[in-house]
């Protein structure tokens, strides 16, 4: 594996059925080769440019986020395979919620400074606690890098742990879900 920009691996047929846990993102163009990542709250982020066919899969929980592993995707992409964000098509798996993601303030401030100053991420409950809004912050970075073309799937973790698990929701005593993507 060859590391492309911050923690973003560019994956060939030599790294197939690896583990790479320094990793927040991994590409490839490699046909016939899946790349796979697990989650439990944190944001599965899965890139496709059909021009230059090529995938990727990024992991971004709140420091993901706050290190704009989106945008690191995406500039990997562009240095690996020439990927116009243009062209990039970005999908937003399941994750927490901003109903359900309840953080502090140095959570806030640390993805705030990531973020285009307009993003809608923070929501204020009537309690008075602060919740962060993941999919809004990953929104807003994909968007800054040019990417017009994203789908969110809006589907919580936290709140439907009958189909999915939620590290949070179920105190860390949960399993993880994949996501895969290929190509053919």
């Amino acid at each position: 594996t060859d590391l492309v920009g911050a923690n973003v691996g560019l994956i060939g047929t030599d790294d197939a059925g690896g583990y790479r846990p320094a990793t927040d993102a991994i590409i490839t163009r490699e046909r016939g080769l899946a790349l796979t990542m697990r989650f439990a709250d944190c944001v599965p982020i899965v890139f496709y440019n059909a021009r230059q066919q090529a995938i990727g899969l990024a992991h971004a929980g709140w420091r993901g986020v706050a290190e704009n592993v989106a945008a690191a995707t995406v500039e990997a992409m562009q240095t690996a395979f020439g990927s116009d964000p243009r062209d990039l098509w970005a999908g937003i798996g399941p994750c927490i919620s901003v109903d359900q993601y309840r953080v502090g303030p140095e959570v806030i401030d640390a993805v705030r400074a990531a973020v285009p100053p307009t993003a809608p991420i923070i929501r204020r409950q009537p309690d008075g606690s602060t919740h962060l809004d993941l999919n809004a912050a990953v929104t807003a970075q994909l968007r800054a890098c040019g990417l017009t073309q994203i789908e969110d799937a809006q589907l919580c973790t936290a709140s439907r742990t009958d189909d999915w698990f939620s590290h949070r929701a179920e105190n860390g005593a949960t399993g993880r879900f994949g996501v895969v993507i290929g190509l053919r």
